[in-house]
């Protein structure tokens, strides 16, 4: 079996290898790629995981988004490229296990793998071929939650007691209910891969499954769930996916890994935990973590240090975003993003001191950067604005114009000058007639990885480079020097934890925080709530709005007014606008409230809208200002 399964999978390398060729597309490092793809399972000896007899360790990440997003324009599939695009940037990041929830925990939405109960959509399922063929090729390990604890885009653990009547708390009791999780699990271990002609239990890209994403489990449920995982697949590990360190079950043979989420980033917990699992003789993991210390905690090289130093055998930061396929990044949902290297010089600092720990966790030492793929060229039209869609661990581009042909001479018009948080540049010294564009990207080693497609202006037709691109002629020394470009627009997020006044323009007498019964409020330690049911607001500021989101929390003991909202572009005239509402899941009913494509606003206006009931119901969790400056 283990000789076939090799077969398979080195099959199918090569068929894609053969298709991507015959496409035309560049291959990244194909013989590397070759030699990565994943043999051999995953196994715990133990208290430590281990791989073809030699412990593994490892530096994760949860890139949740990997078979269904809701990061751009709805909830809809990410393409291919999104999916490889993240996959390299993990990669160039020294991580080598990936946790995602939508690869398995997909469930009640139109485009979900299970869209109503007993029915499967076989468009999501191929999509969660394509990323497990993808990741088994570059050498990635997954693990896959079965379901989830709450009311996200791609669906919980309410589905399923939803399909039959039943409250939600039914879902770890109610026979009928466990019994069509069930049948969901079973559906998911058996799958066979149309891509890899592998099921998904008899691939050792899976590391392990969890039985959920942040629940709150009984112990008897774990044991039922682990027990069936097993029974099925005795191959892969099974994760134990309570929110917090369930001891109750460090004594159940079924389950292999015990872990913990920690926001804020607390080195007692974590020393704690991992003390008491591997007393018990099990593996202990860290499943996401806050690594921009937004709750506060520990810094992210003391908490690093004790990952490496406790016998933990991985953690996974929340989370990675990948570049979009028109143009830059996609953007922050929840202000845990990662867009790879960093806007800014504190995310650039921690982004790498995550790629440090992620090589110390594998005994290495740290290598040089990975060269970026090349960028394409998208569009170099209207208004002298060149579009490209970007290269995985870029950290700046050049960009080169020709006015005789494709084939060169060609001029540096753009000498390392623009990134990916720009998204565009603009050729503002672009003379008359045809032109030809090309360009490639840099890594943070400053190594330039291959040139794009050539693109010609006024054909908008792409044309492969030649197999050795002609050197680069630099423009005359008696030429005057090209026009500056203008400053180009910049995307920025501001995040408002609401755990002071600090990101605050304004707001009313009456309103406090509250840092009382954080576990309702998805362990948010402090929110803003009213201080008696008069009407209050709270105004933000910021030049240039393309878009705001604010999250609340209602208590499930009244009936839900919706908070409202005003924009103005001068604080002292206000239009009421209505956001896309979406959420109403959880122990407190939370709700995101978001105002997109904004036009000349610079002030947004929060109102909390009952006038009755409990004063401290709803909270205010979060807000996050994105603008273009």
């Amino acid at each position: 079996m283990y000789k076939n399964v090799i077969g398979l999978k080195i099959a199918a390398l090569l068929l894609t290898i053969i298709s991507i060729s015959l496409l035309g597309l560049a291959l990244v490092a194909p013989l590397e790629e070759a030699e990565a793809a994943n043999s051999g399972f995953v196994k715990r000896a133990g208290n430590q995981l281990t791989l073809n007899g030699q412990p593994f360790r490892f530096a994760g990440v949860n890139i949740h988004w990997l078979g269904l997003d809701e990061n751009i324009d709805g909830i809809d599939y990410p393409s291919n490229f999104r999916v490889n695009d993240a996959m390299l940037t993990a990669k160039e990041m020294g991580v080598t296990v990936i946790r995602s929830h939508t690869l398995a925990a997909s469930t009640g939405c139109s485009k979900c793998i299970m869209p109503t109960l007993g029915v499967y959509n076989e468009t999501a399922l191929s999509k969660v071929d394509y990323a497990i063929k993808r990741a088994g090729e570059l050498g990635l390990r997954l693990v896959l939650p079965l379901t989830d604890n709450y009311y996200y885009y791609h669906g919980g653990k309410h589905n399923f007691t939803d399909w039959r009547g039943r409250g939600e708390e039914a879902f770890y009791t109610d026979p009928i209910v466990i019994a069509d999780f069930k049948a969901y699990i079973n559906h998911m271990l058996n799958r066979v891969n149309t891509l890899t002609g592998l099921a998904y239990k008899d691939d050792s890209t899976i590391m392990a499954w969890e039985t959920g994403n942040e629940l709150i489990s009984p112990e008897g449920w774990t044991q039922t769930i682990a027990d069936y995982i097993k029974s099925l697949d005795s191959q892969h590990l099974v994760i134990d996916g309570k929110y917090w360190l369930n001891r109750g079950t460090l004594g159940m043979n079924s389950v292999d890994i015990h872990s913990d989420h920690l926001y804020p980033m607390d080195v007692n917990r974590l020393v704690n935990d991992a003390t008491d699992t591997r007393n018990a003789n099990k593996v202990f993991i860290v499943g996401e973590y806050d690594w921009l210390n937004q709750k506060g905690g520990a810094s992210l090289n003391e908490f690093l240090s004790n990952v490496e130093n406790n016998a933990v055998a991985g953690a996974f930061f929340w989370f990675l975003l990948s570049h979009r396929d028109t143009s830059g990044f996609v953007p922050q949902t929840d202000g845990f993003g990662l867009q790879y290297p960093g806007q800014n010089s504190d995310l650039r600092y921690r982004a790498q001191v995550l790629r440090t720990h992620a090589f110390k966790m594998r005994n290495k030492a740290v290598p040089t950067h990975d060269t970026p793929p090349a960028p394409v060229i998208l569009k170099a039209e209207a208004g002298n604005i060149i579009n490209w869609r970007g290269s995985a661990g870029a950290e700046k581009y050049s960009i080169e114009r020709s006015i005789a042909g494709a084939n060169g001479p060609w001029t540096i018009i753009c000498d390392r000058c623009t990134d990916d948080f720009n998204g565009f540049w603009a050729d503002n010294g672009r003379p008359g007639g045809n032109l030809w564009y090309r360009m490639r990207a840099y890594n943070l080693d400053s190594v330039a990885g291959a040139y794009s497609s050539v693109y010609a202006l006024n054909t908008n037709t792409v044309i492969s480079p030649p197999v050795t691109p002609p050197p680069v002629t630099p423009p005359p020394v008696t030429n005057p020097p090209a026009p500056v470009p203008p400053a180009p627009l910049v995307l920025t997020n501001l995040v408002d934890e609401l755990s002071d006044w600090s990101k605050v323009y304004s707001h009313s007498p009456d309103l406090s925080f509250d840092s009382s019964n954080s576990g309702f409020f998805e362990n948010d330690q402090i929110r803003l709530r009213r201080n008696n049911t008069a009407s209050q607001e709270v105004v933000w500021k910021q030049t240039g709005l393309t878009s705001f989101e604010a999250v609340g929390f209602f208590w499930p003991g009244e009936g839900v007014s919706h908070l409202s909202f005003f924009t103005s572009a001068d604080g002292n005239n206000w239009t009421a606008v209505n956001p896309t509402i979406s959420g109403g899941g959880g122990d407190w009913k939370k709700y995101s409230y978001t105002l997109s494509n904004l036009t000349n606003v610079t002030f947004v206006k929060l109102r909390w809208a009952n006038g009755g009931g409990q004063f401290w119901n709803p909270q205010v969790s979060r807000v996050t200002l994105t603008s273009k400056v």
